[in-house]
């Protein structure tokens, strides 16, 4: 079995369709205590969000340029947000007690990023993060290549794993024992894009770009992909130097 490990990883497929909207320059997040709606049970499942989004907005940026996103802190306790892979100045990357204090309850911070390298990338909380991302918190960036690919369309996969209670709420207990003795927090519920077994529609002949960024704690995800030829064109957000096909991704 092929072992699926990566943060972040880039495959040229041919399947499926998009599932995301664009977001503008600059950009307003706010993360912020909500609902959402699992298809298990008849109530909502209270989760902490960016602008009322699971998964987050999703952030498109273009390569040479600057990002300059606005986050507001709607929670009861202090946050900031880590830009996952981005090679930024250090003064942005969103790490409380090293690179900047925490933004704390009513506050903002304005986060400036020149984006020098395009890639696949997520952002998330960096600060009580075992609890704030598994409750939702997160969300995809993606630096645009300043030259049009051959791609018939592009979908982002962010694999999650939600550890549900019967009641529909998130097990509320984090970093404990258990978790600390073996490789994380693991969860019940697995899903792409906040959905549980989306279904993607595509066209004969289709060539896809999908990016793929694991945001569980410590699943490992195994996929595959049947009579389709699938090749592995970049990891952690970076080309890689030689196209494998996706079956050697070990």
């Amino acid at each position: 079995m092929n072992i699926f490990r990566l943060m972040i990883g880039t495959l040229i497929v041919g399947l499926f369709s998009q599932l995301y909207a664009y977001a503008e320059q600059p950009l307003k997040l706010e993360a912020k205590e909500g609902y959402y709606q699992f298809p298990f049970f008849n109530t909502q499942t209270p989760v902490w969000s960016y602008n009322d989004q699971i998964p987050g907005p999703l952030i498109h940026g273009k390569v040479g340029t600057t990002m300059v996103i606005d986050f507001g802190n709607g929670l009861k306790e202090p946050s900031s947000i880590h830009w996952h892979g981005l090679r930024i100045e250090n003064a942005m990357d969103g790490v409380p007690g090293v690179t900047q204090d925490t933004v704390g309850p009513g506050e903002n911070f304005i986060y400036r990023m020149r984006l020098d390298e395009a890639g696949t990338f997520w952002y998330h909380p960096h600060f009580n993060s075992s609890e704030q991302l598994e409750r939702g918190s997160k969300g995809v960036f993606i630096v645009e290549e300043a030259e049009n690919l051959p791609w018939s369309q592009e979908l982002i996969w962010l694999m999650d794993d939600w550890l549900l209670q019967k009641d529909g709420t998130i097990y509320p207990q984090f970093n404990t024992g258990r978790d600390l003795m073996h490789d994380g927090r693991w969860g019940n519920v697995p899903t792409i894009n906040g959905k549980f077994r989306p279904e993607f529609m595509v066209k004969p002949g289709e060539r896809i770009r999908l990016r793929v960024i694991n945001g569980a704690n410590a699943r490992i995800f195994s996929p595959h992909i049947e009579e389709l030829p699938a090749n592995v064109i970049a990891v952690d957000g970076r080309p890689v130097t030689q196209i494998f096909p996706l079956n050697r991704f070990v």
